[in-house]
Parts: structure tokens; C-alpha cells; sequence
């Protein structure tokens, strides 16, 4: 049976789907239990990128939690398949966010994908400058 991944936008939603799956080992899931059962008011969506449940039918087999700086925090895994399925749904994600901030004037966009300390610096260079960087520089 395929593995098909939900996003959810509420706590309350991912919790009704997934709480059952994360309680049951506690011990393994205490890290997303502590962030997602916090003290939420209703329908408030806490500061995650995203809040994913990888289902084989109606059965749960892992979870993924997108933090930010959107570090993931994934549950026990039940179904080796909900990785790749996982995997797919967080690139889709991802070319999302990409197309959203584009939107965002006056973003600055730097490779990230090298040392800290060039970053910095090009944070730096920027910010000294007062200038946007050309769109086609980022990565």
C-alpha cells in the first residue's frame, strides 16, 4: 500500500491524526510531544514551518516536524517507504517557500551551502553596502 504524507496547520489536527502513534512511545517522541503539546490556544498555529503524518492507509507510520530554521524533527519510522515519501513532500515544500519569499521585497537571498564564516561575511558586505544583491546570485 502507498504511503501518502498530510500537512497539517494546526496542532490540534496533526495531534487528532498523529497523537496516538507518538504517545504510544513516549520515550522516542517526548522532543515532538514537548514541542506540539505545549500550551497552544486553539486554531493557533505555532512557529513550524510544517507539520507532517505519513499514513499507510489509516495507519500512522512516522511523523515529521519542521522547526525553524527548518531543521526536521522526524518520529520512529513504522514504513521505510514514508522516507521517500516524506523526502518528496519536503522538497515540494521547499520549491514552495522558495517561490513565496521571492515575493518578499527587498529579501536578500546568499548561498548558504558553504563555511558560516562566508556567509557572515556576505551578510556583512551587504549590510554595509545598504544594497540588494542581483536576484541571480543566490544558489
Amino acid at each position: 500500500m502507498p504511503v501518502e504524507t498530510r500537512r497539517f496547520d494546526a496542532v490540534e489536527a496533526f495531534l487528532d491524526t498523529a497523537g496516538s502513534f507518538l504517545e504510544a512511545r513516549e520515550p522516542e517522541h517526548m522532543l515532538t510531544l514537548g514541542l506540539v503539546g505545549g500550551a497552544h490556544p486553539p486554531g493557533v498555529r505555532p512557529a513550524f514551518g510544517a507539520l507532517l503524518v505519513a499514513l499507510v492507509g489509516p495507519r500512522v507510520v512516522a511523523t515529521a516536524v519542521w522547526t525553524p530554521p527548518w531543521n526536521v524533527i522526524l518520529s520512529e519510522i513504522d514504513d521505510e517507504a514514508a522516507i521517500d515519501a516524506l523526502v518528496a513532500r519536503t522538497k515540494r515544500y521547499t520549491a514552495y517557500q522558495r517561490k513565496w519569499m521571492r515575493r518578499i521585497p527587498g529579501l536578500v537571498s546568499l548561498p548558504a551551502n558553504r563555511p558560516p564564516g562566508e556567509v557572515a561575511d556576505d551578510i556583512l558586505e551587504v549590510a554595509r553596502a545598504r544594497q540588494r544583491l542581483p536576484a541571480g546570485r543566490a544558489g
